[in-house]
């Protein structure tokens, strides 16, 4: 392989990450991913002498590492709250996730009654997350629904919820699974599969 073939491959492949990067639901996915991207494309516009583009890559660099940072400190501006039935805000947030849940969570019948227990995690106040679920008889949630929105989908929303819940003494989650993604997440977050039930220890 000569010289100026592997600049050029480089070229695409600093290309093939951003563009990649772009196709993320994550933020935090997103910017970690365009970071490695400008800093592949600085290298390669510092190697051709094209140092405009090395330039504007490296500052690219500064600022998703700038977003990256505050993305994940965000959780500290995580707050939960429990929710009932037939909240307006609860409905809106159905509404507007509907297609979104059902692709994820295609067995939700999205049916709410009076006996489930609802919780809304915020950040910065706007609605990123509920855990709808029944409780069982040894203080555990029976998750029906566990959905984050697509820019919080990096289990931060989860994390956050489930120390919450533990501090409130529910001492345990048990959820069915579902699609191939989810039972990933599961594990990601701790859940480990006994029998056909996904099970989280909180106390």
């Amino acid at each position: 392989m000569t010289y100026e073939t592997a600049l050029e491959l480089t070229g695409y492949f600093a290309s093939i990450l951003i563009l990649i990067s772009l196709l993320m639901s994550s933020a935090v996915k997103l910017r970690i991913l365009n970071a490695v991207g400008a800093v592949v494309f600085t290298v390669y516009g510092i190697l051709i002498k094209s140092y405009p583009t090395a330039f504007l890559n490296g500052v690219s660099v500064i600022v998703d590492i700038y977003y990256i940072v505050k993305l994940l400190r965000s959780g500290n501006h995580f707050s939960a709250r429990q929710v009932y039935a037939g909240e307006v805000g609860l409905d809106e947030f159905i509404r507007v996730y509907r297609n979104d849940i059902a692709h994820h969570f295609p067995s939700y019948d999205f049916q709410m009654n009076d006996t489930d227990l609802i919780f809304f995690v915020y950040a910065d106040a706007n609605p990123v997350g509920i855990l709808i679920g029944t409780q069982t008889e040894n203080r555990g949630i029976r998750v029906k629904l566990d959905y984050s929105t697509p820019r919080f989908r990096d289990c931060s929303v989860g994390n956050f919820l489930y120390g919450e819940l533990a501090g409130s003494g529910i001492t345990e989650l048990v959820c069915a699974g579902g699609t191939a993604d989810h039972e990933t997440y599961l594990k990601r977050v701790g859940f480990r599969k006994e029998g056909s039930t996904f099970v989280k220890k909180l106390n």
